[in-house]
Formats: C-alpha cells, structure tokens, sequence
C-alpha cells in the first residue's frame, strides 16, 4: 500500500492536534473566480452586448476575437459590425474608417504592430498611403520600385502610359544594402498588379476609351487613398505627440523624486551647485531618464549611475568655493604692484609693469597667497616680496626677450651689445595688426601690451623660446587665471609669452619683423647688427617701396610716389606678408627728404581722436582709454580732476599715449611728386 498522506497542518497521524485558528484567522481569503464567464456572451441580448462593447476598447475586441473560433466566427460576422462601431466610439479622435478596409482590419492597422506579410512585431512605421503595415525584409518584395513600373507600362503601351505613374501613391523607403536612390521610391505591387492585369483585360494595347476609363477609375482610387490616409496620418502624428508627452511628463516626475531623494541623501550642495545644465546632464543618464516608477531596486541602480557624476561634482564645487577663497588675495596682490610701480604724476614708463599674473606663480607669492582659508592674508603681506620678485621678473624677462632677438640675428652681434637696444629690436604683435596699424613694441613696451597675457586655456611657457604648453589643470592656477567664472565668457590673464601675441604657435611673426627692420635699417645706411634704436631716431632719412613705385610709375600715371619714414615702412612691408618686392627699398634723396619733411609736419600733427591711440590719465592710478572716445577723455579730466581739456595736455604729460596699448601710425607715408 502507499504510504498515508500526512495531514496538511503538519502533524503525524495518530498524534493529537489541535486546530489553529489562528492561522485561518490571518489566512488570506482566495476568491475562486468563474472560469469561462465570457463563452455565453455571443447569446447575450444585443442592447447587453452594445453595453459591454461600448466600454471596450477596440484593441481588446479584437483580442477577444482571437481567443477562439466561436468568439471569431461571431465578432467577424458582417452583422455585428455596430460591435465595432461602439467600440470605436471609446477612442477619442479616431479618424473615419476607409471604406475599402473591413472594421477588423482597420483596428489592426492602428493598434496591432505586426507586419502584414509575415507577422513580425514591433512593425512601428505604418505606410499609410498602402493602409498597411510592412517590416523591412518584406516592403522590398511587395512593392516595386518607379523605373521597372514605367518598363511594365511601356511593355503594354508604349509611349501612352507616362501619366499612369501619376496614379498610385508612392512611398519612400530608407535606403539598404547601398540601394540606389531610384530604388527607394516604392508602388505598392498590389495596386501595380491589379491594375496591370484590367489593363491587359481590356486587351494589348488597351482601346483609348476603356484605357480612359480604367485610368478614370485608378484615380478615384488614389483620391480616395490620399483623403483616407491624410487623416490617418494627422491622427497617428497626434497620437505619437501626446505619447511622448506623457513619457516625458512621467521622467520629470521620476526625475524630481531623484532629485529629491539625493537631497535627502546628503547632496544638495551638489544639486545646487550644478544648476539646470548639470542637472539636465544627468537627466540625459540612461537609468535616470525612463519613465517606470521609481522601486527600491530602480532606485539603487539610479544610486550607483549617478555616484560618479556626483563625487566629480562634489570636487569641482569644493574646488570652486576654493577659487572664490583665493581670488580676493590676487586683487591684494595687484594693490601691492600698483603701489610699488606707480605714483602721482603717473608716467609712461610705470605702465611697464608685471601683472599680479605674472607674480602670483613665482614660488615665494604662491607661499602667501596659497595659504589655508583661515589664515588672513593682507596687502602688506605681499608688499614685503613684490619688489625683489618684481626685479627677478624683470631679469628673466629681459634675458627671454634678448634671446628671441638674437635667434634671428645671423651671425649674432657683438658680445657687448644689448640686443633689446637694436633698432631691429621690435616685437609686432600679430592680433593686434590691422592694416597698415604700428602694431610692433620695443622693450620695456612690451611688457605693458595686453595681448601678451592673452591666450587660450592653456600657459604658454616661453622656454629658451622653445614654446611648452601645460594646462592649468590645480584650483591655484585657475584661479590665477579666471577672474569672474561666472559670466558666460569668463576674463582671463596669463603670464606674459611672446606666444600669446602670435596668431599661430609655428609661424611667429618676430622672425619677419626683425627681417623687415633689418631691410630697412640697412637702406638708411646703419647696420642692423651695431645701429641703436637711438641711431634710428636720430637718421632723418626716408624711404621708398620699390614695388609700389614701380606700379605707380608704370600704370599709375599720376606722378605721385608715397614717401616712408621707418615706422611707415615698418608698417607697409609688414602688412603686405610675403608679398614679394614690399620689403626692397630705395633711399629719397636729400632734396625730396627735406621736401617730404616738410608735407610731414601737418600729416603728422597729433590729435586726441586719432585711430589707434590710448590716452592714460597721469592723475589717476590705473585709467585709460582710447582715442576714438575723445569725450569721454575730456569729461574725465573735467570731472574727476578739474582739469578743462587743451591740446596742450599732450605735451605736458596730463595725459600720454600708453606705451603698451597705443597702436596708432604716427608718422605716416606721406605723397609726394616724382622727381
């Protein structure tokens, strides 16, 4: 015999039990359902069955009509088309059923993403100028393409049926496999064939009035194809907008319960600190944005995704609060360099000064500056060091720019020469070369040009002039070098480098600069490797291209000439590139030089507004501004000085050209008569 079942509370036989009624107290009760309530439904009185199907949605009908053969026999039935219609009802802004397309089949259009061929899911793309739906192995089978149509058309007619194109509804398909673009426009095959085969019917070649007739027909058909499908398409559009809609209503709920809960979790500094766009980064997080509901497991996988993006985030925000800690040091920083470089009356020569840039990562700066946030840190703390780093900058400096010099002076001058003394001795500075603009610097000048500390976002480190470039990767360097992070472009300063005054890293202009000078200074009979800058000041020659005089005196015909002082020439050969000929010159002779001079003194009258010119105030610590806003020059001197404007406050140093900033030609060409 088999063995006796135990009883199911567990208990051996023959042992004694008592009931626990606890337990079928807290036992959940199971309601037993009907199965098969729903196979009586067919015999159900018709105003029932209107009732039922009137909160059904069509999607589901036609499920039920799948469920079995008795089920599929009634719902299919031609009479019970009304089941359809109420159940239609229930969706909101369904288009009009085509009347070419049974209530089954337009439900299955719509709502069922299954190809119509091979019965593939997740067919999305609905080709609703063929009401039907095709995946993409099977469109290209049941459909042809225009060109073997038109050869179809021509093989039955030819030369008579070019306008029957017209008639179908064409679809285009993405290209596959390196299909060729007349491929990809697609006939629906079912529509070629039916008409090809009444074509043939009516004979070959059809008569002229059955072929019309037919053709008359045909284009009912695409009339009535195109309206039906216009309202299809405008629904499904609609349909697919609020779809998304509500997605995304969804991920925004989702996304601010995230938010909130790594608030909860100790984040909210972060949160804070990243603003819209970082949070719509990590909106864009692949696990953060769907649109399921947020279940402790979900919720652990959002913990992990965004733990990265927040501990950088944390880093970044203590590294900023670090910057903004620093800052307000550096403008300490320039009110010690100020101090020790300028006084009242303030001259030229005070505006060649380091920056607080150019300070701030020598070592013994970066020792005070760089101190923990508890330590106070005043002015006079850097006032003790700037002026010996002051004279160690300067010196490195200097030695940097004579070695720029000599790297382009072949063989180099004499050993007791000062290269930065040289007339050949300028430094153009190729973002501020405009025209024929005197954009080119002597020593010290240079120091005090605003394009040398003018870079991208990297140190341009001028060594030996071999160029290295490192990016300013420590919270101390980038707060050196951004002033106000929180504009939308933030200013910058770097240290000063001949680089940053070059538009491109491997064509430094100084080498054409220097040999530009050299041309010229050799035409006004100095050597370029002995003359001073001094010796060129004191030469009272001048100077003609003799490319452009060529020119004028062959195609001109107007008898003028320009005459050159240096700094004209300067400006001409180095404005012209490598234009060949602008850098050759000829000497004026003595007559036309005094000549020249003498047109000279009205071409080369100063003036406040001149193009190119930057006044600095010498009453004021650090104030400037350009020319071309000749009033406001005048309304400062009045209002902040008392002091009504003449011209003679630019000859008794009221306000001078500033050295590094003033880009202006003041000696121009001037036109003179051949002779």
């Amino acid at each position: 015999m088999p063995p006796r079942k135990k009883p199911k509370g567990g208990v051996a036989s023959g042992q004694d039990s008592q009931p626990n009624t606890s337990n079928k107290e807290t036992r959940r009760s199971v309601v037993r359902r009907r199965r098969g309530c729903l196979q009586d439904l067919p015999d159900c009185a018709v105003e029932i069955q209107l009732e039922v199907f009137r909160n059904v949605h069509p999607r589901d009908l036609l499920n039920l009509a799948r469920t079995c053969k008795r089920f599929r026999d009634f719902f299919l039935h031609p009479s019970n088309e009304r089941l359809w219609e109420a159940a239609r009802a229930n969706v909101e802004g369904l288009p009009p059923r085509p009347p070419f397309l049974s209530e089954p089949a337009f439900i299955n259009l719509l709502f069922f993403p299954s190809c119509h061929n091979c019965g593939q899911g997740n067919v999305r793309k609905v080709i609703w100028q063929w009401f039907v739906r095709y995946c993409p192995k099977c469109l290209p089978t049941l459909s042809y393409n225009r060109v073997r149509v038109t050869q179809m058309l021509m093989d039955l007619s030819p030369g008579s049926m070019a306008p029957v194109l017209t008639l179908f509804q064409p679809y285009e398909m993405q290209s596959v496999n390196g299909m060729l673009s007349y491929e990809c426009k697609r006939l629906n095959k079912r529509e070629v064939d039916a008409l090809m085969t009444t074509l043939r019917a009516a004979g070959t070649p059809p008569p002229a009035d059955m072929r019309a007739q037919i053709l008359a027909t045909q284009k009912q058909r695409c009339e009535e194809l195109q309206k039906y499908s216009r309202q299809c398409m405008n629904w499904h559009a609609k349909q697919k907008a609020d779809h998304n809609t509500n997605l995304e209503a969804k991920r925004e709920q989702r996304f601010k319960e995230i938010v909130q809960r790594l608030r909860d979790s100790g984040w909210d500094k972060e949160i804070d600190f990243i603003g819209e766009g970082g949070l719509w980064q990590m909106a864009s997080l692949p696990v953060v944005r769907q649109s399921s509901k947020l279940t402790p497991k979900a919720w652990e996988k959002v913990q992990v995704a965004v733990n990265d993006f927040l501990t950088n985030t944390r880093k970044r925000r203590l590294d900023r609060e670090r910057e903004d800690e620093l800052r307000p040091r550096f403008l300490l920083l320039e009110q010690a360099i100020l101090s020790h470089y300028v006084q009242i009356p303030r001259t030229a020569l005070m505006e060649c000064r380091p920056d607080y840039v150019d300070i701030a990562l020598m070592t013994e700066c970066k020792a005070i500056a760089d101190a923990p946030g508890s330590v106070t840190v005043t002015r006079e703390d850097f006032a003790a060091v700037v002026p010996g780093l002051a004279v160690q900058w300067e010196e490195e400096l200097r030695a940097r720019l004579s070695k720029a010099i000599l790297r382009y002076l072949e063989p180099p001058p004499a050993q007791e020469t000062d290269p930065l003394s040289l007339a050949v001795a300028l430094f153009p500075c190729a973002r501020c070369d405009r025209g024929e603009r005197f954009s080119f610097f002597r020593y010290p000048a240079v120091l005090g040009h605003p394009c040398a500390r003018t870079g991208s976002d990297w140190f341009d480190i001028d060594i030996d002039y071999a160029f290295v470039r490192e990016k300013p990767v420590d919270v101390y360097r980038r707060a050196v070098v951004t002033r106000e992070p929180d504009m939308d472009y933030p200013v910058k300063r770097y240290p000063f480098a001949l680089t940053n005054m070059a538009c491109e890293l491997a064509d430094h202009p100084l080498g054409r600069a220097v040999q530009n000078m050299s041309a010229i200074v050799s035409t006004l009979g100095l050597d370029p490797k002995r003359a001073t800058f001094e010796d060129l000041q004191n030469c009272e020659g001048r100077l003609q291209c003799y490319s452009c005089t060529m020119y004028q005196a062959t195609f001109s015909g107007n008898g003028q000439g320009k005459t050159f002082t240096w700094e004209a020439a300067l400006a001409h050969s180095f404005s012209k590139g490598l234009i060949l000929g602008h850098n050759r010159w000829t000497l004026v002779n003595a007559l036309d030089a005094l000549t020249a001079q003498a047109a000279e003194a009205q071409a080369h009258a100063l003036s406040l507004s001149m193009p190119g010119t930057v006044w600095a105030c010498a009453h004021c610590i650090n104030w400037d501004e350009r020319g071309e806003r000749s009033e406001l020059i005048k309304s400062h001197l009045l209002e902040e000085h008392g002091i009504t404007y003449s011209d003679e406050c630019m000859t008794d140093g009221t306000i001078y050209l500033h050295p590094g900033k003033a880009t202006a030609l003041l000696r121009p060409a001037v036109s003179l008569p051949f002779t």
